[in-house]
């Protein structure tokens, strides 16, 4: 129960924050800049291994704005999920209450309060709380897993004098936050688009301005980092080398020999440019990878997507062309028509290239595929539709 309390407490990025307070008392929370912009929360920096917060993520500011000493002040603590409604209910124990002094304002840290310890209090400070049938089930939904689940999370502190909430102490000021908007979920991952495909698919591209697209989080910074292939050179090699030198602003000032990009971008997609880069050869390989980094309570937490390679594709004159036989009739019959296909067939047309999904085939290769198009279609596996 004490672990579950402090794990709640210490779960929070402040996006907005109510507080009240009355003449004689405030209480506010405030959060530490390391949560506060943190994307994923590690439970590793939320406990230590004897249960107690390990790190200073927020503060409860508390003033006493009389000229008499208060003695006997208490802390409610409660928690709630968007998704999972109120979680945990806390209270401190009414035989150990805390003071201040007259005038005093002092912060009480999340490790403060794991560790028992709030101001001119005779010992250490306890709570009694219970984990709500919420609570319970998220708690044990959470067994495995390593960073807070993405939502948003709503912490209220309520200070009571004489004594605490449930003993009918006086309710004397309160404090709520909403947290979570930075937050995501921890398996986020980047997964590219085009162009090109995984490494060894011997994908090949015509258009020399190639437009780079992926998945990931949007209003996210990513690294776009671009490299020619260099025999007997690990694709991987070749991208880490380029990264650690830092990004140029545009992606193309102080790149290395083999390096054609590495630039930042709010976004997820980036066009290659038509002027100030080095142009992309004919015949030549390339590798690129896109990098994001997150922040976590832990420190920065990097994403990399796959490798992905192309080939700028060569000059049509040097691509061999196939003549239709009667497979490729029966393609293009499906396809165009058996008119069209025998006009072609008459006017001397041949098969130089293809592009499916981004993917440049030329020569046999295209037939290649245009076959294996055709047995799906012919097992239905793939059908037409009007």
């Amino acid at each position: 129960m004490k672990l579950f309390c402090i794990l709640l407490f210490t779960l929070l990025v402040p996006i907005g924050s109510l507080f009240s307070q009355n003449s004689e008392f405030g209480i506010e929370l405030i959060s530490e800049p390391l949560i506060s912009n943190a994307q994923i929360v590690d439970f590793s920096t939320l406990i230590n291994a004897d249960g107690s917060s390990s790190t200073r993520l927020i503060s409860i500011q508390l003033t006493n704005y009389t000229e008499q000493e208060a003695n006997d002040l208490y802390l409610d603590i409660d928690v709630l999920s968007s998704r999972e409604g109120l979680l945990m209910e806390s209270h401190q124990r009414n035989d150990v209450p805390f003071g201040l002094l007259p005038g005093q304002t002092v912060s009480v840290s999340n490790a403060d309060l794991s560790q028992g310890r709030l101001p001119n209090a005779r010992q250490s400070v306890v709570f009694n709380g219970r984990l709500t049938t919420n609570g319970r089930e998220l708690f044990n939904r959470l067994q495995g897993v390593t960073s807070l689940p993405a939502d948003e999370y709503t912490i209220e502190v309520r200070l009571y004098k004489r004594n605490n909430s449930v003993n009918g102490g006086l309710l004397i000021g309160s404090s709520s936050v909403t947290i979570g908007s930075n937050l995501i979920d921890s398996d986020f991952s980047i997964y590219l688009l085009s162009p090109g495909e995984t490494l060894g698919a011997g994908s090949t591209i015509s258009n020399p301005y190639p437009e780079f697209r992926w998945e990931g989080i949007q209003g996210q910074t990513y690294r776009l980092v671009l490299v020619e292939a260099v025999a007997g050179e690990d694709p991987q090699a070749l991208l880490e080398s380029a990264r650690s030198t830092p990004p140029s602003r545009r992606g193309t000032e102080q790149l290395l020999e083999y390096e054609y990009l590495d630039v930042k971008i709010d976004g997820t997609g980036f066009s290659y440019p038509s002027f100030g880069t080095k142009s992309l050869q004919p015949g030549k390989r390339y590798y690129w990878q896109v990098y994001s980094e997150l922040q976590s309570t832990s420190g920065v937490r990097e994403r990399a997507s796959e490798i992905w390679s192309f080939t700028m594709r060569e000059s049509l004159e040097s691509v061999s062309a196939v003549e239709i036989d009667e497979e490729l009739k029966e393609f293009l019959i499906s396809m165009i028509g058996a008119v069209k296909t025998e006009r072609l067939i008459r006017e001397g047309f041949s098969l130089f290239e293809i592009e499916i999904d981004g993917r440049i085939l030329s020569g046999e290769a295209a037939k290649e595929e245009l076959i294996l198009i055709l047995e799906k279609m012919r097992s239905d596996r793939i059908k037409l539709v009007d």
